[in-house]
Formats: C-alpha cells, structure tokens, sequence
C-alpha cells in the first residue's frame, strides 16, 4: 500500500497529504467493485500530483472524495481526522 515519499524514504512522522490519502485508500480498495459516477474536476486539478490523478478521480467517481465546497481538492494539503473520517466513512457505506 505505501511506496515512500520518492527519495527512499518513509517518513512515518510526517503529515499525510489529502492526494497520499486517496492514493492508499485507492491502493487498498482496487479489488473491491464501488460506484461509479462522472467524476468532474476539481477547480485544482491541476496541483494534483501526476501519480495521484488516477487515484483521486476513481475515488472522487464512487463519492468517496467530494471536495470542499469551492470545488476545490487541495491535493498538497494535509489531511485532517475530519478528511480522513469522512472518506473512510463513505467508503464504508459504498460497499
């Protein structure tokens, strides 16, 4: 589920960002049949990280990840308890 930060290291301590956070929800349910829906872009599209695109719009798709009320991601962002609570919330229903 997890690679690293991509130099080599693991940094345990280091905050999660909302995109990492996607990307291992992503990892872990990639054999697990959820909803599928239009998944629009976010308003930050674009700081998505190349390696998390695929991750945050499948995840974004089956109504896991809404987004703020801006339409914005903020990828880079640290997740909070709330993100983390909530994503992890809707993916416990959606199954």
């Amino acid at each position: 589920l997890v690679n690293g930060i991509g130099d080599g290291s693991f940094a345990p301590h280091r905050p999660i960002t909302r995109e990492e956070m996607a990307v291992l929800l992503h990892r872990y349910i990639k054999d697990i049949a959820l909803p599928t829906g239009l998944a629009l872009p976010f308003t930050d599209q674009a700081h998505i990280s190349p390696w998390a695109v695929y991750a945050v719009m499948e995840i974004k798709a089956a109504g896991i990840i809404t987004g703020h009320p801006d339409g914005s991601f903020a990828p880079q962002a640290s997740a909070t308890r709330a993100d983390a609570a909530a994503i992890f919330s809707r993916f416990l229903i959606s199954k």
